[in-house]
């Protein structure tokens, strides 16, 4: 009963030895076939992504951000060391022109004032003294002349009227500068004075008031950003000044239109015109491996919004060329070699010696050509965020290759394809 019962687990043992012997087989022949299989298609063609040449609008467009400011603002600052004693407006106020902003302390140069015209009065005095003296001697020396010319009067007479009515001259002449040297003393007095009354330059809001009633005052000075009492803006003209990279500063000019938003308004598109493009560059970091180069650019708000305040940080789009009804692809699709592929591309020869350009980089499109990919030089035009116009080297409807990116680096004029 032993040995039979010892048959049937030598069998078991067996059959599952047959089902692993098979489960590796089939284990290395699915490895074999998809070896093959990738092995097959590496070696048959590429899988790239395609689009067609269409036709449509293409805006081209710099973009660049900046911070809302007024045009015209002007810094109120005092000429003169004194305490302020009055400050007639507060923040938010709006001024005119000529509307009082600050008065400082008076006293002592109202006493400068009053002891100039005193000098003035006196001075104007001696002259009219010293000009009576004068007729007075001018008449006794004509009458010695008279006299010495009848015989009636000595010339000792005659010289000593004479030497009298010179002194009288010159003594006039010394009143009238004594007049002048007071009068431009009794103007630097009031000049003085009229700056302790410190008045609005143009018509506009208050902003930044940095001073109170009690405090001196610095000189006014450019380097000193503490001197400045307050600011005085114009809202009525509203401007964004932005920073553009040196790479895009050759696209823009005066009057281009432009699309700003506003980051406290992010649902409104403001309408702009460009007003000004600076003339020399802005470097910041300089010596440094960060060095950036930029141009100041200013956007001006074609309307005025009452919301809009200074400061306010600001994205604008500057529109430096329009295509309508053109042929256009998606950016990527453009690629460059160093030179043309071995075969004859009437097209891009013909386009060569148009622009009569050689040793140069050829821009071109890869064309999917029955699952063959075929280099196209073309001639590119503008271009917007996702597309680019395409002047000559295609006509629409034509199947252009896209990506992914990998592909298109390693892609060859002739190399099979597939599309995914």
């Amino acid at each position: 009963m032993a040995d039979v019962q010892s048959i049937p687990g030598k069998r078991g043992k067996k059959g599952r030895g047959r089902k692993i012997i098979i489960i590796l087989a089939l284990i290395i022949l699915f490895l074999v076939v998809i070896w093959l299989l990738c092995g097959r298609s590496g070696d048959s063609a590429t899988a790239v992504t395609t689009a067609e040449v269409e036709t449509g609008d293409i805006i081209a467009k710099v973009n660049a951000t900046g911070r809302v400011k007024p045009k015209a603002e002007v810094n109120i600052q005092a000429e003169i060391y004194e305490i302020i004693v009055e400050i007639p407006v507060e923040e938010g106020d709006s001024v005119k022109q000529g509307d009082l902003l600050v008065r400082l302390k008076q006293t002592s140069y109202q006493f400068g004032v009053d002891k100039a015209r005193a000098d003035l009065k006196t001075a104007q005095a001696n002259l009219e003294q010293a000009r009576s003296n004068l007729e007075y001697w001018e008449y006794k020396y004509n009458l010695q002349q008279e006299l010495f010319s009848k015989g009636q009067g000595s010339e000792e007479q005659l010289i000593t009227a004479r030497d009298q009515y010179n002194s009288a001259r010159a003594a006039v002449s010394s009143a009238e500068q004594a007049v002048e040297i007071a009068q431009i003393a009794l103007n630097q007095a009031l000049d003085y004075y009229e700056k302790t009354e410190i008045v609005s330059p143009i018509d506009g809001i208050v902003t930044d008031l940095n001073y109170e009633v009690g405090e001196r005052t610095m000189i006014a000075s450019p380097n000193v950003p503490g001197a400045v009492i307050m600011t005085v803006a114009d809202l009525s003209v509203l401007e964004v000044e932005v920073r553009v990279d040196e790479t895009d500063i050759r696209d823009l000019r005066v009057g281009q239109e432009a699309q700003i938003v506003i980051d406290a308004f992010p649902d409104t598109s403001f309408a702009g015109v460009v007003t000004n493009v600076g003339a020399s560059a802005q470097v910041t970091g300089s010596g440094f491996s960060e060095e950036v180069t930029d141009f100041l650019v200013t956007v001006q708000l074609l309307e005025k919004y009452e919301l809009i305040k200074p400061n306010l940080t600001a994205e604008v789009d500057i529109i430096t060329g329009v295509a309508e009804d053109v042929k256009k692809l998606p950016i990527q699709a453009i690629v460059a070699l160093d030179e043309l592929p071995d075969e004859d591309n009437n097209d891009a020869d013909s386009l060569e010696q148009e622009s009569g350009l050689r040793d140069r980089v050829y821009e071109g499109v890869y064309i999917y050509d029955n699952g063959t990919a075929k280099f196209q030089q073309v001639e590119l035009g503008i271009q917007d965020q996702a597309d680019i116009e395409i002047k000559s080297g295609l006509d629409e409807g034509q199947i252009v290759i896209t990506g992914p990116y990998r592909a298109l680096r390693t892609l060859e004029h002739g190399d099979p394809v597939v599309k995914e």
